[in-house]
């Protein structure tokens, strides 16, 4: 299975080599205030990590939401545990004389 997870990593490098090596030409992106002449290879970089890094800040509000309600909810399993040891304690005690009377 190793293997073929370094098959799968060898075949993506060869295929975004090659379109790096096919995409070396200059471009011109124009803005609204300006434009950038670039390789075009090194534009489609960049719009990528960008989109990366846009989709990774998207996905923190819901991180840190869920952090927060798995760290409530085993505060509640924290507290049920400790509610249900003095029950099982307390029901041990009464069961213990209980049997004392009956002797």
């Amino acid at each position: 299975m190793k293997w073929i997870s370094r098959l799968g990593s060898v075949l993506l490098f060869v295929v975004f080599f090659t379109l790096a090596i096919k995409n070396t030409q200059e471009i011109e992106l124009r803005f609204f205030l300006g434009e950038i002449h670039s390789p075009l290879v090194l534009l489609l970089l960049v719009f990528f990590v960008a989109g990366c890094a846009l989709g990774l800040i998207s996905m923190l509000p819901a991180f840190f939401r869920n952090k927060w309600e798995i760290s409530q909810k085993n505060r509640r399993i924290a507290a049920l545990e400790q509610e249900n040891a003095a029950h099982e304690s307390s029901r041990m005690t009464v069961e213990t004389r209980e049997n004392a009377d009956v002797a």
